[in-house]
C-alpha cells in the first residue's frame, strides 16, 4: 500500500478447539511501526471522507451516507491508528475436523485470535507458541 515496505513475520498459532486436541498452524504478518500506523489511519478517513464528499451527490440516500461515512471515517482512523500487527493469512488444521484449510485472519491481531473451521463450522481459539 503506497509504496511502503512493511514488516512481515510467521508465527506458530496453537489451535484448540471443542474436542481438547491442539494443532499448530502458521500465521502471516505484517506490523506497523507508528509512522505507518499514521500514515494508514489518514489514508482510511481521507478515503472514507471522499466517499461521504462524493455520497453529497446522491438524493435522498445523502441523508443518511454523508454522516454515515463521515462518522466510519473517524471509527477507521481511531481503529486503524491503534492497530500495530495485522494477519495476512493464517494456514493450519482443525484440531477437531483434522481439516487442512487457510483460516479468515481476523480484524487486528491479539494475543488470542479467534477462527471459525470452513468444514465443521466450530469455534477455535488460538495461543501463541512459546518458542
Amino acid at each position: 500500500m503506497l509504496g511502503i515496505e512493511y514488516l512481515r513475520e510467521e508465527r506458530e498459532v496453537q489451535l484448540t478447539g471443542y474436542s481438547g486436541r491442539s494443532t499448530t498452524a502458521t500465521a502471516e504478518l505484517v506490523t506497523f511501526d507508528r509512522r505507518q500506523r499514521m500514515r494508514r489511519a489518514w489514508f482510511g478517513l481521507a478515503t472514507w471522507w471522499a466517499l461521504s464528499t462524493v455520497s453529497i451527490l446522491i438524493p435522498i440516500a445523502h441523508f443518511a451516507l454523508v454522516p454515515g461515512f463521515f462518522l466510519f471515517g473517524m471509527y477507521s482512523f481511531v481503529r486503524r491508528r491503534g492497530t500495530a500487527e495485522v494477519a495476512v493469512s493464517i494456514h493450519g488444521a482443525c484440531p477437531d475436523c483434522d481439516h487442512e484449510q487457510a483460516f479468515d485472519p481476523p480484524d487486528r491481531w491479539t494475543a488470542r485470535p479467534n477462527f471459525t473451521c470452513s468444514n465443521c463450522h466450530r469455534s477455535l481459539r488460538g495461543s501463541a507458541v512459546a518458542g
